[in-house]
């Protein structure tokens, strides 16, 4: 038996070296507790990841999914596209964009079969490119993709296949801004950015998929709507059938947005009592029912009744047709805004009012835009005269505006 004894224990010398060897035991440990867990969760962490998809980087902008658990995809295989399923995860506005890039892509590859994905989209608004109502919001994106931080905040996928021979491509015309001249922002109103950006996806997919897509052609921002496909002639017919009655028909979008939030700060209703009062013998026909309760006063839902039409989820694109008959149109910057530049609203002076947030000026290419007077220069030069407004949370200041312009 060995006895340690209290005086050669207490020396100081040896209670020193006692004490290292405590501390040096103890780094240890702790040094290789922490690596094995590291290491541990790392392990896992992989797993789970390749589990869920497999990233391979062919570029930049490009991105390969493949599925692990279904089969492992060489980069050189080729892989037989069926169907193409255009898709976004934002609102209405975005979808009636991305026509620019959905009508080329339809119109140049042929013998597939085509989806639109955008659950937060109310409409199906390329039903007359041919997307049919029945492969809107069917397909769901691989993975839960569409919802993860890795494809909407990093934006790191443009476009993908899978294995079963589909090709999904992110048609979010916010992509401009972030991958293409990330330096300057995309003016959404006359969309500049957003066809060069468009066309150089197109480029990236002609080149990985051997495609002839045609590029978009610059001079003119929008592409029209046949509005064959949608319904909407009676309300043409209403305005025949109360021309004689009004001075003037005024279409005024009391619509809330989800992008310019400050805008929702509106007081629509004060705006239309004021618009009446200036003017009761006006037409005022809203995008949704309003509590003004004046026989002139009408909603784009009312018109439906009047014809037992059944009401859609959305009607944008027929309020934006509804807007080519009327005398007048206010608006905020909502998506529902491009619904309305149709080759019958050119060449029309003071007709379209934009009311836009003072905070979001960053939206236009053009910053200056503070008098209302003044034509919005972007869209000018495809001669659509669209006047605008800054909105500072002043209503009675928006309504004399208003009001000016309606005078005018």
């Amino acid at each position: 038996m060995y006895v340690i004894k209290s005086k050669n224990f207490l020396n100081y010398n040896n209670m020193n070296k006692y004490i290292y060897i405590i501390i040096i035991v103890i780094i240890i440990y702790i040094y290789y507790s922490r690596r094995n867990y590291y290491i541990n969760n790392f392990n896992n962490y992989e797993d789970n990841r390749m589990d869920k998809y497999h990233l391979d980087k062919r570029n930049s902008v490009i991105r390969r999914i493949t599925y692990k658990e279904k089969y492992d995809l060489d980069e050189n295989d080729d892989i037989k596209i069926h169907s193409i399923v255009f898709f976004h995860n934002h609102s209405n506005g975005d979808s009636h964009v991305s026509r620019l890039l959905v009508k080329q892509i339809v119109e140049s590859v042929k013998d597939v079969t085509y989806y639109y994905t955008a659950p937060n989209t109310l409409e199906s608004s390329c039903r007359d490119l041919g997307i049919l109502d029945k492969n809107v919001n069917v397909i769901k994106i691989p993975d839960n993709l569409s919802f993860d931080n890795d494809l909407y905040n990093n934006n790191n996928l443009t476009f993908f296949t899978d294995n079963d021979g589909y090709l999904y491509i992110n048609v979010w015309f916010g992509n401009s801004g972030l991958k293409y001249e990330p330096t300057i922002f995309s003016c959404w109103v006359c969309l500049t950015k957003v066809r060069k950006f468009y066309n150089h996806l197109i480029n990236l997919i002609n080149d990985t998929y051997n495609f002839k897509i045609a590029p978009i052609i610059l001079d003119d921002p929008y592409i029209q709507f046949n509005y064959d496909y949608y319904d909407c002639y009676f309300l043409s017919k209403y305005i025949d059938s109360v021309r004689n009655k009004y001075k003037k028909i005024i279409l005024y979008y009391n619509i809330s947005v989800r992008t310019l939030l400050n805008l929702n700060n509106i007081d629509h209703d004060l705006i239309l009592s004021n618009m009446y009062n200036n003017d009761p013998n006006a037409l005022y026909i809203t995008f949704i029912k309003s509590k003004v309760q004046h026989g002139n006063v009408i909603s784009v839902e009312d018109i439906y009744n009047i014809y037992n039409k059944e009401i859609p989820n959305g009607i944008g694109i027929q309020t934006g047709y509804l807007s080519l008959f009327c005398d007048k149109v206010i608006t905020t910057a909502s998506g529902a805004f491009p619904l309305m530049l149709n080759d019958k609203n050119k060449n029309i002076k003071n007709k379209i009012l934009l009311i836009n947030d003072k905070k979001e000026q960053n939206f236009f290419n053009d910053l200056n835009h503070d008098n209302p007077n003044e034509n919005l220069s972007c869209l000018a030069k495809y001669n659509w005269f669209i006047q605008t407004y800054i909105y500072n949370n002043d209503d009675d200041e928006l309504s004399k505006n208003i009001i000016t312009f309606i005078n005018n």
